[in-house]
């Protein structure tokens, strides 16, 4: 009994693990600079937010929302998610 809490317990943990692995992973798009990726979470929210109001996408209406540095990375975000709406 006692050994079968433990692998059950160990079980958990792993695939809590993995399932925030997973998470994280999916927030970055290929390719994309994960010191850039909270852009990448920024371009995604204002591409969902232009999709919903109706708004054509175009990111660059959201300029001030990032660097030049980051611009790929908010695009990328922003194109991904207006997208999926």
């Amino acid at each position: 009994m006692k050994n079968s809490v433990k692998l059950l317990t160990s079980l958990a943990a792993v695939s809590v693990i993995t399932l925030l692995g997973a998470c994280a992973e999916e927030t970055v798009a290929p390719g994309t600079d994960t010191r850039n990726a909270p852009y990448f979470d920024l371009g995604c929210e204002a591409g969902r937010g232009d999709r919903q109001a109706n708004m054509s996408m175009v990111y660059e209406r959201h300029a001030g929302a990032y660097d030049t540095e980051a611009e790929p990375t908010f695009q990328a975000g922003y194109e991904k998610c207006w997208m999926e709406g």
